[in-house]
């Protein structure tokens, strides 16, 4: 077991933990709807349609985000810089591990029924608010709003941390701050918008984080297996 725990990246594993407090205690408060209040009104959220944040950070993003992923794909196959310097195993790896926490996220969203604020009726939408740890009850509203999908595009990229930080940590550190950046612009833009509530981001920073240390940790663990 010992063995089996030395694999996973010990820093990763404390944020792991620390995050997962962290969460946990935000949803003991009511911060989701007191943050929600912010930018919501009895009436609905009068930003959720300005040009900036659905153009530009929603729907623009996106696309983008597409384009990125689908270019990491190509560099994967021919890689260039950086890329260089890891075997072709962890470059696919690398990738999947992107690809696997856009995934979880999108499973999720599909399997809840947790609605939006801006359908929630304090702010004038048709559906009573319900937490997203209330499993036993749902809203009766449209829901997967759980967790946040849009800023998955940006935190998806925080598992490049995990393979590129023995190669090359400056690159490594440069690319999370970059990914963590994007995510918490994605992610608050969302919020002003009454897409979601805080929680269903730092859920999805979380899930981002998790997905690929545990990937990159079993993959050590093989690795340290075969060359014993």
């Amino acid at each position: 077991m010992n063995t089996f725990l030395s694999a996973f990246d010990r820093r990763g594993g404390l944020i792991s933990i620390l995050g997962l407090v962290a969460i946990l205690a935000w949803e003991s408060t009511q911060g989701d709807l007191a943050m929600a209040r912010w930018f919501g009104q009895p009436t609905g959220f009068p930003l959720s349609d300005h040009f900036l944040l659905e153009n530009i950070l929603h729907t623009g993003v996106r696309n983008l985000g597409w384009m990125v992923l689908l270019s990491w794909l190509a560099l994967t196959v021919w890689p260039k810089g950086f890329l260089k310097q890891l075997p072709i195993t962890q470059r696919w790896l690398l990738w999947f591990s992107i690809v696997a926490c856009l995934l979880v996220v999108i499973v999720m969203k599909g399997l809840s029924t947790t609605s939006c604020p801006w359908d929630v009726d304090v702010f004038g939408g048709a559906v009573p608010y319900v937490s997203h740890l209330d499993f036993w009850k749902t809203d009766g509203g449209g829901g997967h709003c759980f967790p946040a999908g849009h800023a998955s595009t940006g935190f998806a990229f925080m598992g490049a941390y995990f393979w590129l930080k023995q190669s090359n940590s400056r690159v490594a550190m440069i690319g999370l701050l970059i990914s963590v950046a994007s995510g918490v612009l994605l992610g608050v833009s969302q919020q002003i918008r009454g897409a979601h509530f805080m929680s269903h981001t730092l859920w999805t920073t979380w899930i981002c984080w998790v997905t690929p240390w545990l990937i990159h940790g079993v993959y050590t663990y093989r690795l340290n297996k075969k060359s014993i």
